[in-house]
């Protein structure tokens, strides 16, 4: 784990020289951000094992002072001397086994929160730097896009549009308004309208007489 930070400190270190020296920063950036992931993806797996090695000895340290119990209850139990005796011894050995586990457990488990603290700094320092990776892609973006704009735009590409707009303008002058030919009344229809109209003036003929009334 301690050469995991050491590795970590160092590639992050150099990358702000590298950087000045290398056309492709974002290349650089990706490629250094992905060595670090794989470097946390280990350092990860191992702290799995660790932990695995954490509660193997907790299980073991309990099963030993589960014996101590069961021995000294059967010591309790027995009522021949002799074999009453040999369960003391046992619950001893068991005792003298737990209390060694727990040594060792305690040990593991200060290893198991250091370890753990690291790799949480490590992926807080890595989750920054995905950060601000993105951040810098953000402006290299922007700067292409007004780069661009600048280069293949601006005043040149308003004057295109001036001149383009012009050019149309003399076309649209040189044809002269445009004239659709009436179409041709349909007979047909004519008839409908014509008895609707009627219709229509017969109704207010009525009304009017029915006012006077």
């Amino acid at each position: 784990m301690s050469h995991f930070r050491r590795w970590t400190a160092g590639v992050v270190s150099r990358v702000d020289w590298l950087v000045t020296r290398v056309e492709n920063h974002e290349a650089l950036a990706d490629s250094t951000l992905l060595d670090m992931r794989r470097a946390l993806a280990r350092a990860q797996a191992r702290m799995a094992r660790v932990e695995r090695d954490g509660e193997a000895l907790r299980r073991e340290e309990a099963s030993r002072r589960a014996d101590v119990e069961r021995w000294r209850e059967r010591a309790r139990t027995e009522e021949d001397q002799e074999r009453a005796l040999e369960c003391l011894h046992r619950a001893r050995i068991a005792s003298v086994r737990a209390e060694e586990l727990g040594r060792q457990l305690a040990e593991h488990e200060r290893f198991e929160t250091r370890q753990r603290e690291d790799i949480r700094r490590q992926r807080e320092r890595l989750d920054e730097l995905l950060r601000r990776r993105n951040r810098m892609r953000t402006r290299a973006s922007r700067a292409r896009a007004a780069s661009a704009l600048h280069e293949h735009g601006g005043v040149e590409l308003d004057d295109v549009f001036e001149r383009w707009e012009e050019s149309l303008c003399e076309k649209e002058v040189d044809l002269g308004p445009a004239h659709d030919e009436p179409e041709a009344p349909d007979p047909f229809e004519a008839h409908y309208v014509a008895e609707e109209e009627r219709a229509e003036l017969e109704r207010e003929l009525s009304d009017l007489r029915e006012e006077r009334s």
